[in-house]
């Protein structure tokens, strides 16, 4: 007997029914099969060796362990957190904004520079971007403009001690979605990037 044995030929009532035990199927999950299947494929216990056994378990235990308790369904991904750049050249700025955001839940990368910040974004998205408008290697809103052509959906919120109508003026025409006045209270942060985040 084959390890994995198709059963084919059953209609659809009989194969939900011996499926379900005869109960109400949950149809609202992503990527289950449905009645339009041409055939269900059943493991044959008989023919499952221990070590084959024992991966389908790990397998089952970590596809739990990442839908938090659930199983995925076929076509589901593991929802992941978003992403924050935070691109400041003190270390102390940096530090102190990525705990504050990490303990919120934001998947956080830092970067000390205008190049560091380019290279990260051209590496991979970050839904929000924190940036210091005087960097060593930057001290316009050039970057900006920049970072917006490399990733368009971004959402990018400047941090400046030298503030003033006309930078924020300048920083929203250039795409920016807004302007973080320095020294401002952490607790500020998860706030606004959330906003950021459904604007």
């Amino acid at each position: 007997m084959a390890l994995v044995e198709q059963e084919k030929g059953k209609s659809c009532a009989a194969r939900l029914s011996s499926e379900t035990g005869g109960k109400p199927r949950n149809s609202r999950r992503r990527g289950r099969a449905g009645c339009g299947d041409s055939r269900v494929l059943r493991i044959n216990p008989e023919r499952l060796t221990p070590r084959l056994r024992t991966g389908i378990i790990v397998l089952l235990s970590v596809r739990a362990v990442l839908s938090g308790g659930q199983f995925l369904e076929v076509g589901e991904s593991v929802n992941t957190p978003p992403t924050v750049l935070v691109v400041d050249d003190e270390p102390l700025v940096r530090w102190s904004v990525a705990e504050t955001l990490g303990d919120s839940g934001y998947a956080v990368t830092q970067a000390g520079d205008a190049l560091q910040a380019l290279e990260s974004v051209k590496a991979a998205h970050a839904d929000v971007v924190l940036l210091d408008v005087w960097l060593p290697d930057s001290s316009d809103l050039g970057l900006v403009s920049v970072m917006r052509r490399l990733s368009p959906d971004s959402k990018i919120i400047l941090m400046t001690a030298y503030g003033s109508k006309a930078l924020n003026d300048e920083a929203r025409s250039r795409g920016a979605f807004g302007v973080l006045d320095k020294p401002f209270d952490m607790s500020v942060l998860p706030p606004l990037v959330a906003e950021a985040l459904t604007a």
